[in-house]
């Protein structure tokens, strides 16, 4: 239990359907919240902008920092995250979830497997 409690800064990268809501998660839980992604604003895979618009502006009064448009250069710390770095800023992190992509990175197995199309 005493690595739980002494968490205090979270990093969400991926601001889609997964990272937003774990995000909500640990704000509930009273953690100091980030979230990292490439797109203009969160949810842009899924909702058009009238409602990601909405969305974010909610977000961000319920305490989350939300950083659209940055791409992680870096996972900071030796033997434990330290922080995240950006091609903007650095954030403090004791905690990193990665929930990005919905897809599966099969390109390995080309040659190996019948695989489907990957469009």
């Amino acid at each position: 239990m005493a690595a739980k409690s002494a968490i205090k800064n979270v990093v969400v990268i991926g601001g889609g359907y997964i990272g937003m809501n774990f995000a909500a998660l640990f704000k509930q839980t009273g953690k100091q919240v980030t979230v990292i992604d490439v797109n203009a604003r969160p949810f842009s895979h899924n909702l058009d902008s009238e409602f990601t618009q909405i969305l974010a502006a909610a977000s961000v009064e319920n305490g989350l920092q939300l950083k659209m448009e940055e791409r992680v250069t870096a996972v900071l710390g030796s033997t434990h995250v330290t922080a995240v770095q950006t091609n903007r800023g650095q954030y403090a992190a004791d905690l990193v979830l990665v929930a990005v992509g919905n897809r599966p990175n099969t390109a390995w197995l080309r040659g190996t497997l019948a695989l489907d199309s990957e469009d």
